[in-house]
């Protein structure tokens, strides 16, 4: 009886030992949070590309007499580059609205030369079309996949410098006059592009084309007996990379 009463008595250290070293045992650190990224809130870049644009001139070539009716269409083309600013809500984790502006330097430019007769007299016309500045407002509406790279539409207002100047010489009076127009136009703008993570969730990469209508311009010269008038409609391309860092 005695050797049990031992036995028993001695165990009861192991009992009270076994939730003693439970209880030090080191508890294991909370996962920190994940951090969700998100589009919202304001952002401001850089961009620069290319452009390919269209000027369209109907000409109307008035002599003595009679009145000349021609079209004459050039390409300016060329660099541009500047800079944008705007603002995002994201909806969801995948949708998002947004407006952003921009202002753009531009190098398209493009001339053309061109004979007409008209009642007896020949005329020499010479001029070229340039796209100097532009820039845009314009909505946003995207789509994000993975919330890291955003595939968006986005169109507005487009607003720019377009100008037309050359000369208009004649045979007969040997009359040559010189003649310059230029006007800042507004218009509309349409487009699309993808935006992605750069290196940091702060710095985003962009690859955006728009389409650009910037109205027409009028002009008008005299030149020995003939008065040439110009009506020029300017529309151009562009695609353009960008890096917006987010605020």
């Amino acid at each position: 009886m005695k050797s049990r009463f031992v036995v028993g008595a001695s165990a009861l250290p192991i009992l009270f030992a076994v939730p003693a070293t439970a209880a030090d045992m080191p508890l294991k650190a909370p996962a920190p949070p994940v951090n969700v990224f998100s589009w919202t809130g304001f952002y401001a870049g850089v961009n620069a590309g290319g452009s390919w644009g269209r000027a369209r001139s109907d000409l109307a070539i008035t002599g003595f007499v009679n009145t000349l009716a021609v079209t004459d269409t050039v390409n300016p083309n060329g660099a541009v580059g500047g800079g944008q600013l705007g603002y995002n809500w994201q909806l969801d984790p995948n949708w998002l609205i947004g407006v952003e502006t921009d202002i753009q330097a531009s190098g398209e430019k493009a001339s053309s030369r061109r004979f007409d007769t008209v009642d007896f007299e020949g005329v020499t016309t010479s001029y070229e079309a340039k796209i100097d500045w532009f820039g845009t407002l314009r909505g946003r509406l995207g789509y994000s996949f993975d919330r890291r790279i955003l595939v968006y539409a986005t169109g507005g207002l487009a607003y720019g410098h377009v100008s037309l100047s050359g000369t208009s010489s004649t045979a007969f009076l040997a009359a040559t006059t010189p003649f310059s127009n230029a006007v800042v136009n507004t218009g509309w703008t349409v487009g699309g592009g993808v935006e992605g993570f750069a290196w940091s969730p702060r710095w985003t990469w962009k690859v955006e084309y728009l389409y650009l209508d910037l109205g027409k311009l009028n002009s008008a010269v005299t030149a020995g007996l003939t008065t040439t008038r110009a009506t020029t409609a300017f529309t151009d391309n562009v695609v353009r990379a960008g890096l917006n860092f987010h605020f």
